[in-house]
């Protein structure tokens, strides 16, 4: 009897059931941590992954498109402001900076991993709020605007920009030995290289002295790296044999000879016909100003032909009828000694070409080769000799425009440097900035990439 009134009392003593509800009632808070963990931490791995896509982007961007407010062709090319450029791409993925807890920045001037600090660099963070999480203490290392715990996510991007401009400052276009250069010459070509659509020849010691390059359609014996059985290089400049831009003739036909003097105005395009005499120093004042002969020389006579800080000109060897068939013979080119130091306009339908032959001459009456001595007259160019059916034989230094910069291209038919011919020249620094574009076989130059 008493076996059975306590038998209840001994199942229930031994009955397990509901024991768990304690034991998770003290799981559920580290449960509901490594759940919030998995859950934020997760959420932080995919919103890094998708900044780092639009940082990537955005430094390639900013490398590729974007330039500097102290460059000067970066206002004139309407060329955007590389932080402009990145802060637009990363937009573009959804992260625009001072919204939702974001900031997007740009600097051009992070360290490269070969330790230049040109690079290009974007950094994306945002504060990711903290929730779940909390119950375990942990509140993130960053708070909201609103004062929330957040953590920051962040990534980081590094573009190398493209490099440096391989372009030709000395161009051959026509066959046979297009680019000779013998002996003693010295071509301090920094920053460019020579093309030849035929071959390029260089014999002597110091006759490629600077040259890093020398391509050719035929063999090349020029440059550090010589670079026979290329194709040929299209005359780059064709655009500009015609008229316009080439202004118009209003000779009326007689090119009896003309004289230019001191104080011409070339507030307009000043057109000459015939053989062009200088009657005293010439100093032109105005930007992009014009000089166009028709049918005839340009001789300095004894005095300057120059350009004032600011100023610039373009010398036009041109004709009414470009083959001439004739009785009368035209020499296009300069004569006489003095001095011709101009530098060549920097925009406008001539940036960059200082002096140049109207390509459309032709016939055995236009005399265009043309060999420069050095001293008759001397040559201080900044720009552009454009020769294109020309075979132009250099004798002497062609030097830089004063106080202008170190840019020099010529192109010509034939270009032959010998005795002691000399051509200097910066292009990765001061083309662009001078106005001239030169050309560049594509894929010589370093792209940008990511390094980072």
């Amino acid at each position: 009897m008493i076996g059975r009134m306590f038998r209840p009392l001994t199942r229930l003593m031994v009955d397990r059931r509901g024991a768990v509800s304690p034991m998770l009632t003290l799981m559920l808070i580290p449960m509901i941590a490594v759940l919030g963990l998995a859950t934020e931490a997760s959420g932080w791995f995919f919103a890094q992954r998708s900044m780092q896509n639009a940082a990537d982007s955005a430094a390639l961007a900013a490398a590729t498109n974007g330039c500097d407010a102290s460059e000067a062709s970066c206002v004139t090319a309407m060329t955007p402001y590389y932080d402009a450029e990145a802060a637009s791409v990363a937009s573009e993925f959804g992260f625009v900076n001072g919204e939702a807890d974001t900031t997007v920045t740009a600097s051009n001037t992070a360290t490269c991993p070969n330790g230049d600090t040109n690079c290009y660099s974007v950094t994306i963070t945002r504060m990711a709020r903290i929730g779940l999480v909390r119950i375990v203490g942990f509140d993130g290392d960053s708070v909201t605007g609103d004062g929330s715990a957040a953590q920051l996510v962040r990534a980081v991007a590094i573009a190398r920009p493209r490099g440096p401009a391989t372009g030709f400052c000395l161009i051959g276009l026509g066959g046979g030995n297009a680019v000779r250069i013998n002996g003693g010459p010295f071509l301090d070509l920094d920053g460019c290289d020579i093309h030849s659509n035929g071959n390029a020849v260089c014999n002597g010691s110091q006759s490629d002295t600077g040259v890093d390059y020398g391509y050719a359609v035929g063999s090349s014996s020029c440059g550090d790296t010589e670079v026979p059985g290329v194709a040929p290089l299209a005359d780059p400049y064709e655009a500009l044999n015609a008229n316009p831009p080439i202004p118009n003739d209003t000779c009326g036909g007689v090119y009896l000879g003309a004289t230019l003097a001191a104080g011409t105005s070339f507030s307009s395009a000043v057109k000459k016909c015939g053989n062009t005499t200088l009657t005293g120093n010439v100093t032109v004042n105005s930007a992009n100003s014009i000089l166009a002969i028709y049918n005839g020389s340009l001789n300095l006579n004894g005095f300057t032909l120059s350009t004032a800080p600011g100023a610039s000109l373009t010398i036009i060897f041109t004709a009414f009828e470009p083959t001439n068939t004739g009785s009368t013979t035209y020499e296009h080119y300069l004569t006489g000694s003095g001095t011709l130091d101009i530098a060549a306009p920097t925009s406008g339908d001539f940036s960059g070409v200082a002096m140049m032959q109207d390509k459309r001459l032709n016939g055995s009456k236009n005399l265009l080769n043309y060999t420069y001595h050095g001293n008759d007259p001397t040559l201080n160019i900044q720009g552009l000799i454009y020769f294109p059916n020309a075979d132009f034989d250099i004798r002497g230094a062609i030097n830089l425009h004063s106080g202008g910069l170190s840019c020099l291209g010529v192109v010509a038919r034939t270009i032959l440097a010998s005795g002691t011919g000399a051509v200097f020249n910066n292009a990765t620094s001061d083309c662009l900035e001078a106005g001239l574009v030169l050309p560049t076989i594509p894929g010589t130059n370093s792209r940008q990439a990511l390094v980072q």
